[in-house]
């Protein structure tokens, strides 16, 4: 493959993985046809993508995406499982399939974001399917504070304790609720410089920025005035970011800014690991 072709793919793999916010890496040595063909199909109905990738590819793709702590050291052949719609349809689809064809081995993975075990997506797998969990919420919203208690007693009880749970730690999202189109720009904008792809000129992306707080006596750490220096990009998804990084964080509601700042934060911790010597070289910005 050519390295053009090469940057190609892993350019369209990175926007697919930007936009799903659950993908899981399996191995699948020795798959026939048939069993590979039957995965396809039970991965295409839940609405999920399925595709067989090059650890190499999955790495250099997964930068700067939520994926790329769980796509370091992969080994032998890996196939990715991803989806922007239902996480749990996904998880229960694949385990059901796993325990029917052992040789479909989990490696790692994400599910709304945050990296999982194995364990984990079995967690998620046996969530009851999220039009059973809105028809007992809505049932409970419902009833009559008696009935309410005695629901809470029985099942209720059960699926409020799995469902504050799997809140908690992130493992799924409620119907209709999606990060804004705002937050998703502004997360572009902090990976336009410090995830840019290619990721070669990654340390001259942020050399500049370095240099513009420099400039402006700022603090790198101090988010959102840092950030505001952050360079926008030319597009993203075929349409203009606004000039001005302070008009997106205006529009952020204020539990998706505290998310933006941490993740503005790990990337921080990113640059110092990998380019100890900017550091030394702006002491007035770190």
């Amino acid at each position: 493959m050519k390295k053009d072709e090469k940057k190609e793919k892993a350019e369209a793999l990175h926007q697919e993985l930007e936009k799903s916010h659950t993908v899981v890496l399996s191995g699948f040595e020795g798959i026939t046809v048939a069993q590979d063909f039957e995965l396809r199909r039970k991965i295409a109905q839940v609405g999920a993508k399925y595709k067989v990738v090059k650890n190499s590819l999955i790495e250099r793709a997964s930068q700067g995406t939520p994926l790329e702590p769980a796509a370091k050291a992969l080994k032998g052949t890996t196939s990715l499982a991803y989806t922007q719609q239902d996480a749990v349809a996904l998880a229960k689809a694949l385990t059901a399939y796993a325990k029917e064809n052992p040789i479909l081995k989990f490696k790692s993975g994400i599910v709304q974001g945050r990296v999982v075990s194995m364990a984990d997506l079995g967690a998620v797998a046996s969530l009851p399917p999220k039009e059973e969990l809105f028809a007992k919420a809505l049932f409970l919203m419902k009833a009559p504070a008696r009935n309410v208690a005695v629901a809470i007693a029985g099942v209720g009880r059960k699926l409020a304790v799995v469902i504050q749970q799997a809140v908690k730690e992130q493992k799924f999202m409620a119907a209709g609720t999606s990060q804004s189109k705002d937050y998703v720009s502004l997360k572009r904008v902090i990976d336009w410089t410090f995830n840019p792809m290619p990721a070669e000129s990654r340390e001259a992306r942020a050399r500049r920025f370095l240099d513009t707080l420099q400039a402006s006596g700022q603090r790198i750490r101090d988010f959102p005035a840092a950030a505001n220096n952050l360079e926008v990009g030319s597009s993203f998804d075929g349409h203009k970011t606004p000039t001005s990084v302070q008009d997106l964080l205006g529009a952020v509601p204020g539990a998706e800014r505290d998310a933006l700042s941490q993740y503005y934060q790990q990337q921080i911790d990113k640059l110092e690991k990998d380019f100890p010597t900017l550091k030394q070289e702006f002491p007035q910005v770190f």
